[in-house]
């Protein structure tokens, strides 16, 4: 039909002006012309590429965002539905990762806490939970966030020892505080279970063997100080 080789046209036309005069503005009117067709994924695709460039562009930020929760909108209907009539800690994890995709960091918080009071072996939640907390504390630096992530990895290691992700968040979280030792002693682990991870060889090599803490030192106190010093 004609109206589809007008809209085709156009979105050419779009393309064109944001291939030779990139800008936010030119970017945004070629994802909004996408989204007006439902062809979201190449909105995303669009939105997410001038995010690269133009970092700080809040209309192509906005277009991400309505994307992702409009794409969501299904995904989320469904596993709310599921905890609400039979819930299990899966239903609960995958909708707090949602939520932390879209950016809705309290409600996945949330979430992830009430599955951990429903089901309290379940691993996945609480390493979830270390790993937004472990985030927002390498951004913010916020000792509240440092302590929560510290204990919520511990909780998530004691339950599942061979948890590689858990042992490397704990030894991010150590190393942004300072606490070397106790990094090279989750790497260390982590190398045993894991040797082709030449990667971490190459680091624990690099970084020898620090010493040990103080014996008034705490990681406590080294996320307290963290905080004191700031970003």
């Amino acid at each position: 039909p004609p109206a589809r080789y007008s809209e085709a046209s156009l979105v050419k036309k779009l393309e064109s002006e944001a291939e030779e005069n990139p800008s936010p503005q030119s970017l945004a009117a070629l994802a909004q012309k996408h989204i007006e067709l439902e062809q979201l994924d190449q909105a995303l695709v669009v939105a997410e590429r001038g995010l690269q460039t133009f970092k700080n562009a809040a209309n192509l930020r906005d277009i991400v965002s309505f994307v992702k929760k409009k794409r969501s909108a299904d995904s989320i209907k469904g596993l709310r539905d599921e905890i609400r009539v039979k819930p299990g800690p899966s239903a609960y994890t995958q909708l707090a990762d949602i939520y932390w995709d879209l950016g809705d960091v309290d409600q996945a918080l949330d979430l992830l806490n009430e599955c951990t009071e429903r089901f309290s072996e379940e691993t996945v939640a609480y390493r979830l939970i270390g790993q937004i907390r472990l985030e927002n504390f390498l951004q913010e630096v916020i000792a509240y966030d440092g302590m929560h992530a510290w204990q919520a990895l511990v909780k998530a290691k004691e339950l599942a020892p061979d948890d590689s992700a858990a042992r490397m968040f704990l030894a991010q979280l150590f190393y942004s505080i300072g606490a070397n030792a106790l990094a090279v002693q989750e790497l260390r682990e982590e190398l045993a279970e894991n040797p082709t991870a030449l990667d971490i060889k190459a680091f624990l090599d690099e970084v020898g063997d620090p010493p040990p803490l103080d014996a008034d030192t705490t990681v406590e106190t080294l996320v307290e100080r963290a905080e004191e010093t700031g970003p």
